[in-house]
């Protein structure tokens, strides 16, 4: 992916993670601790493209943050159903996903 499209692609996600509240406490961000979240995939890590996005998000944030968020990237299905992802976000019983409007 170019470099502009790939950031591109992050500060939206980010957006997106503002605007859903799911963004980390600024409080936890000021005395340095690290932020770890688990990070459910709609799509397979080998998937060309929407997979690799969301396995490489990850890599990507921890540079962005100077390794203050984390995420663990899963597999579809291995947090909860791909599906529900919006609702399990919701209830608290997973932190982030990757996801595309169109699933």
């Amino acid at each position: 992916m170019m470099p502009r499209c790939r950031n591109a692609v992050i500060a939206v996600l980010i957006i997106t993670g503002l605007a859903i509240g799911t963004a980390p406490d600024r409080s936890a961000m000021a005395d340095e601790t690290v932020v770890r979240w688990n990070l459910a995939s709609t799509y397979p890590g080998r998937m060309v493209q929407l997979g690799l996005l969301g396995k490489n998000f990850p890599k990507n944030l921890v540079d962005i943050s100077d390794g203050k968020i984390r995420l663990q990237f899963f597999q579809p299905k291995a947090l909860a159903p791909p599906l529900q992802y919006f609702d399990a976000i919701a209830k608290g019983a997973i932190d982030a996903a990757c996801t595309t409007p169109g699933y």
